[in-house]
């Protein structure tokens, strides 16, 4: 999405992060370097906790892209 389209779906979503409590992060697009050190961090965040859930006795799916899950 262009910052147009993402000011006009979404108002504000780009001053304030999406809204009160959202974790979500808009980021600029960039070259695929970047965009993978930011998939890795995320995997391995994401890799914590599913092993502190399994620590526990508890489910945890690592979420998907909507690509990743329609390509399923």
């Amino acid at each position: 999405m262009t910052q147009s389209q993402v000011e006009s779906k979404y108002p504000g979503a780009l001053r304030d992060g999406g809204g009160f409590n959202c974790r979500h992060q808009w980021v600029a697009l960039s070259p695929k370097t970047q965009n993978r050190d930011i998939q890795q961090r995320a995997k391995v965040a994401y890799q914590g906790m599913a092993d502190k859930a399994r620590r526990k006795g508890r489910a945890f799916n690592i979420p998907q892209t909507l690509e990743q899950y329609y390509n399923d």
